[in-house]
């Protein structure tokens, strides 16, 4: 964790990829200027069809200089190559070798002094030189552009921090437990890794790794270097200027989608489901973690999609029934709301005690880590999150057994390298494949030629770029970023706006809930407004719109996370209203506030879980709007022997509230 300690400002946060440390050691050794351009790379594979051999692989370029809001849109990302199938390539050099030779060729331009183009702002022709900074991909992806083993190797962490896998008798699969286990095989029974002092792979070790295997005279002396270094041959980009890059392998980043929202829930479950592989000289009779199955597992589904109708439709795919739909195109989105968001609750009923413990420690750090911005304090509690995580999961699960050896694949000891990637590259939000798959998606969709498709998808990705190029050059022709006020909407100024429906006419208030309005403004004679649209573009309703639709299930999106006097309390919006005053025009929301949260519960799941009872109208708020942070999802608590009924608790959206 040394790589934290960097920063001696307390109150540092890295809220962007250039606050990371491989940008400010790029940006002070080629002294980039504003002039200048800074890229990254994507690559991912894909299937066109579900039930044909289609394998297609898709690069795209993502120029970094653009305002994240802006950075990876459709209009911004530039489609990079097409490696068609149906079969997956065997080198994939030569697909990515003409991005990667224009890009050098960019950076030779001018003796290295960069583009000329003409600067519009400034009336002048600039010299702009292209800086290369990120290699995305996901597990599968990486070996292919980094030229590592990949994540069966002896050696399969990609940060090359020199971790070293074991494998079980007979299996030439790695696994990376870090603890030597009992009865340890030649070549696996090196020490136990000190998880606690890990350091992430540097250029030198690299360099040495990369030398051995250059030197490989034989095949198998090329075999043996190639497990010992976890290399396979150089990355070809190594190629670009070294001037204007991170040194390799620095400039690999971690892909939080696949290793949050898919491969760490996938693994988990599969230890509760009991569906992982279980060897003879093992029993599942000794497994006391096994407890989502037979009915409990059937109940368990059936609860979790009952909590759709709480997820509000800006928080995308809720989770639906995981008994039925685990195996149908379960989307990481899904798989994120359902273990990370509604997951603390829910298994707190199932799981024993120190099971359920490990799970909260993990969920605390991926809270933190998902955010956009991110503390240096933070950034040391989601790092010691994930360290307590890794042991508690070896010590409980893996328990030093050689059998259970494939209990630790690689993102478990992924999870060690979060938080000090963070302090090099920013917020892991920002280097997700997130983007490529999104491009993947709406590219896919526009395929229509059934007996070409991969030259299809080629043409609409060239058309794409062209359209991209041409808005760029001409922004009129861009009419998404041309963002107009709907008719009958209020903007209120700093991204704050009023939506209908509301109040014909302003009338008088009655009750308890006038003399709160009154209270606050002096009467309560108001028109009452329906929506509220904040900064973050997240739409909040409230009671008053959303008891009217009582035909057709609601997904409710009228709770909100609001900033009191610096304290943190939620609430539901019964409506909002405007006032106008000698200080000018104000917008208010009536609000009944949560309970605070149950401090007993909230400190067992290591602030996860955020459980408070609603108080309607007892507890009534007129609050400024500017003071709302953000949406989020109420759930009801599932009911534990001892406790208050009628509890909910709070499921956020990550990075939404850093806007």
């Amino acid at each position: 964790m040394n790589i934290l300690n960097l920063n001696k400002d307390e109150d540092y946060s890295y809220d962007d990829i250039f606050c990371g440390s491989e940008y400010l050691d790029l940006h002070q050794r080629a002294h980039l200027t504003e002039d200048d351009v800074v890229v990254s790379l994507s690559l991912d594979g894909c299937q066109l069809y579900q039930n044909k051999a289609s394998d297609t692989w898709i690069s795209i370029w993502i120029i970094d200089d653009l305002h994240p809001s802006s950075r990876y849109k459709k209009r911004s990302v530039l489609p990079g190559c097409f490696i068609p199938g149906p079969r997956k390539p065997k080198k994939m050099d030569t697909f990515l070798f003409r991005g990667i030779h224009h890009l050098s060729a960019l950076q030779k331009e001018n003796n290295g002094h960069g583009m000329c183009v003409w600067d519009a702002s400034k009336e002048k022709v600039i010299y702009s030189r292209v800086a290369f900074l990120m290699g995305m991909a996901d597990a599968l992806g990486m070996p292919e552009i980094d030229r590592q083993v990949g994540h069966h190797g002896a050696k399969a962490c990609w940060m090359c921090c020199q971790t070293k896998g074991r494998h079980k008798p007979g299996s030439g699969h790695y696994h990376l437990p870090h603890n030597h286990p009992s009865d340890a095989i030649p070549g696996c029974d090196h020490p136990d890794v000190d998880i606690r002092n890990l350091q992430t792979g540097n250029v030198e070790d690299y360099l040495r790794d990369l030398a051995t295997i250059s030197t490989s005279t034989t095949q198998a002396q090329y075999h043996h270097n190639r497990k010992e270094t976890g290399l396979s041959k150089p990355t070809i980009f190594s190629g670009l200027d070294t001037t204007l890059m991170p040194p390799v392998p620095r400039f690999w980043v971690l892909d939080l989608m696949h290793l949050l929202k898919l491969n760490i829930p996938e693994l988990l479950l599969s230890l509760w489901r009991g569906t992982i592989s279980c060897e003879r000289t093992d029993s599942k009779l000794n497994w006391p973690w096994m407890k989502l199955t037979g009915d409990t597992w059937t109940e368990h589904g059936k609860a979790i999609a009952d909590c759709t109708q709480n997820f509000p439709t800006s928080f995308s795919r809720p989770p639906r029934n995981p008994a039925e739909k685990l195996n149908s195109g379960y989307k990481a989105t899904e798989f994120y709301w359902y273990i990370f968001g509604l997951g603390p609750a829910h298994f707190r009923v199932i799981l024993p005690q120190e099971y359920w413990h490990n799970f909260c420690h993990l969920t605390h750090g991926v809270h933190i880590i998902l955010q956009r911005t991110i503390s240096d304090e933070e950034l040391q509690d989601a790092h010691t999150s994930f360290v307590q995580t890794v042991e508690e999961f070896e010590d409980i699960y893996y328990q030093c057994h050689v059998d259970r050896i494939h209990f630790c694949p690689p993102c478990i000891h992924t999870l060690l390298h979060l938080a000090p990637e963070v302090a090099c590259v920013g917020p892991g939000c920002y280097s997700t494949q997130f983007t490529i798959e999104r491009t993947i998606g709406n590219l896919g969709k526009k395929v229509k030629q059934p007996s070409n498709p991969f030259a299809n998808l080629s043409q609409r990705g060239l058309c794409r770029a062209q359209t991209n190029a041409l808005q760029s050059m001409c922004p009129e022709f861009n009419k998404s970023i041309q963002k107009k006020i709907p008719q009958g909407a209020h903007d209120l100024g700093n991204g704050f706006t009023l939506h209908p429906k509301k109040d014909r006419y302003k009338a008088d208030i009655d009750g308890i809930e006038g003399e709160v309005i009154s209270r606050t403004i002096g009467h309560a004679r108001i028109q009452r407004w329906a929506e509220l649209q904040l900064p973050n573009g997240q739409w909040i309703c409230s009671i008053w719109k959303e008891k009217a639709y009582t035909k057709h299930r609601v997904h409710i999106a009228r709770n909100i996370k609001i900033n009191i006097n610096e304290n943190i309390e939620y609430g539901e919006v019964q409506f909002y209203f405007l006032e106008q005053s000698p200080m000018g025009e104000q917008a208010y929301a009536l609000v009944p506030l949560y309970s605070p949260p149950d401090p007993v519960l909230l400190e067992e799941s290591f602030q996860t879980i955020w459980a408070c009872s609603y108080q309607g109208l007892e507890n009534l708020q007129v609050i400024k709007v500017q003071d709302i942070i953000c949406l989020v999802s109420m759930q009801e608590l599932p009911f534990f022997p001892g406790e208050a009924e009628d509890l909910w608790f709070v499921v956020e959206k990550p990075g939404m509230d850093d806007w």
